[in-house]
């Protein structure tokens, strides 16, 4: 049972070593000075996919990826089928109930309103549309 267990733990360490293996030289700079006084060989897989991806995964705010999907458009090689998947992994529908909902608030008398609705939307990003009614 122990040596199953070395080897589980040493395959771990086996794979976030190659992982960090595989990132540039100013990259694994950056990722060592961030997890410092800790060095890579101390985490297990799990924690340096984590770290790697906090520092150098998408750091796009709730608005900037509602804009993207609103952005979205289907490609003359994409089929219909491609295309919804595309649209149904980059929002949720609460999410997009909520962007229809700001979008339409046009008017000038909707502004403080609908500046007030966008900061509850970036603080929750879990946030429905009954919610912010």
């Amino acid at each position: 049972m122990c040596t199953q267990m070395n080897l589980v733990m040493r395959e771990d360490s086996w794979r976030a070593r190659q992982l960090v293996r595989k990132i540039g030289v100013a990259e694994h700079e950056r990722f060592t000075n961030y997890i410092l006084p800790r060095k890579p060989s101390d985490l297990t897989f799990d924690e340096t996919v984590a770290v790697l991806s906090s520092i150098f995964g998408e750091q796009a705010s709730l608005f900037s990826r509602r804009v993207h999907c609103m952005n979205l458009s289907k490609n003359a090689s994409e089929d219909w089928v491609t295309y919804a998947g595309k649209v149904n992994k980059d929002m949720t529908e609460d999410e997009f109930k909520c962007l229809i909902f700001v979008c339409g608030l046009t008017s000038p008398e909707d502004t403080d309103i609908r500046a007030r609705i966008l900061s509850k939307v970036e603080q929750n990003s879990d946030v429905k549309l009954q919610n912010i009614t």
